[in-house]
């Protein structure tokens, strides 16, 4: 069975959440090669898992898995106390969504007809539009603070200004799991940060389980409430995120040697590589 990890923020008391996903032995295999192995994962309601460890991990790998959009070789996978395999592609589209590291062009379409996209499992290709979708379309513009782009066409937009586009229209989606692959990672320090708050936020407010993959240790120390970390396909790590910023938990993760620094007049504590002419564990 997996590990239940409690809020380490403190915002509600433990035993609260309950799992929306779980994952048991989970292994992948492609073309004989195991990119997955025997993963143990539990997601909770209204908290920010951060999913994180070197390229080729099996990060991306293992989101794509919880989206549908790879399938287990073997082990479990429940959503919710169903079996995921045995919700219909509207019905899982309803509860759970997907951002992928690389979003798909949007020519001609504006902000709003983006958002309106998450309503798509709702109301299918050929539905109407009804008064509920369109406020939850206003409601999820309001949220990401892209009321005033809605009439923007979208690949107009700044990087930030574009992962809020598409943060929006997975909350017009309403799903109460969002699995967001790299989300910040072409982003500049301040809409890093402020992508960040805002998942935080939608998740605290809306109870919604978020699970997301970063590459900033800092970033996922300080925005999420547990830590994941994978290294070639196996749970590495697993704890709260104020519990990461850990020299020896980061040099076993990365292999790499790392240095911590505290922050004057506070608590806080970062995490940097360390540069001495050997940074590697294995040199």
């Amino acid at each position: 069975m997996t590990e239940r990890l409690v809020n380490s923020r403190g915002h509600r008391e433990p035993g609260f959440h309950a799992a929306s996903i779980q994952l048991n032995s989970a292994t992948v295999e492609i073309g004989g090669t195991r990119l997955i192995d025997t993963v143990n994962l539990e997601l909770c309601s209204g908290m920010v898992t951060g999913l994180i460890g070197p390229n080729g991990a099996g990060k991306s790998t293992l989101l794509k898995v919880l989206a549908r959009q790879l399938p287990l070789t073997s082990g479990e996978y429940l959503l919710g106390d169903r079996q995921f395999s045995s919700y219909g592609t509207r019905e899982f589209s309803r509860l759970v969504g997907y951002l992928p590291q690389t979003t798909p062009p949007t020519p001609g379409l504006t902000v709003e007809e983006v958002v309106r996209m998450g309503r798509f499992p709702w109301h299918g290709a050929l539905g109407p539009f009804t008064a509920k979708d369109s406020t939850a379309v206003a409601e999820a513009l309001a949220i990401t603070e892209m009321t005033g782009f809605a009439k923007r066409f979208a690949d107009t937009l700044s990087g930030g200004e574009r992962q809020r586009c598409w943060i929006a229209m997975l909350l017009a989606q309403e799903a109460g799991i969002l699995l967001l692959d790299e989300p910040v990672s072409a982003l500049d320090l301040r809409y890093q940060a402020g992508t960040m708050d805002l998942i935080q936020k939608i998740s605290r407010t809306r109870d919604i389980s978020v699970l997301v993959i970063l590459h900033d240790i800092n970033l996922a120390a300080r925005f999420c409430d547990d830590i994941v970390a994978l290294k070639n396909g196996e749970v590495a790590w697993k704890g709260l995120a104020t519990n990461l910023v850990n020299a020896a938990t980061l040099e076993t993760i990365y292999d790499t040697r790392m240095t911590i620094v505290s922050s004057a007049g506070s608590k806080e504590q970062f995490a940097f590589v360390k540069i001495d002419g050997q940074d590697h564990l294995n040199n």
